[in-house]
């Protein structure tokens, strides 16, 4: 009895081993978004103008990279920017976790005044957008150059 005991615990504890690195990844993740869930970044004394940042995705947007997306942004926030187009050329996947952050950044943007586009989808991020009728919130443009000139039409129609 105490053999299989004893063979049950070693198996157990080289199982924790195994999967410490990923609890670690999880609970990170988790306490950045408990961190920034519904948070709307309180920006005081930002002067707000009419450029227009474009954020790079780098690979895939996921639950670990949500947190360093919201970051980006809220930083470009600071500097004033308002008008915004998040380029997702470089990402064929994107989970929940990124459908709730572009929502969340959209709303942030609009509480200011300003506006979100994604731009440069590819096929599988398109069936993402499709499937959750994402585009019925968060503007769509096919290229970074169309997004750059659908925001500068909406901002000469808001200076007129």
């Amino acid at each position: 009895v105490m053999g299989s005991l004893k063979s049950r615990l070693e198996t157990l504890e080289s199982k924790i081993r195994e999967n410490a690195k990923t609890a670690g990844k999880h609970l990170m993740a988790g306490a950045s978004e408990i961190l920034y869930r519904n948070a709307d970044p309180v920006l005081e004394d930002v002067d707000y103008h009419d450029d227009i940042f474009v954020y790079q995705s780098v690979g895939d947007i996921d639950l670990y990279k949500c947190p360093e997306l919201k970051g980006a942004i809220q930083d470009k926030m600071r500097e004033g920017f308002r008008f915004m187009i998040i380029n997702l050329g470089a990402s064929s996947y994107i989970d929940s976790s990124a459908i709730g952050t572009l929502i969340q950044i959209s709303g942030w943007l609009k509480r200011r005044g300003g506006e979100l586009i994604v731009s440069d989808l590819r096929d599988s991020v398109k069936k993402v957008f499709s499937i959750t009728r994402l585009e019925s919130h968060i503007r769509v443009a096919d290229t970074e150059d169309s997004g750059r000139f659908i925001l500068r039409e909406v901002i000469q129609e808001r200076s007129a």
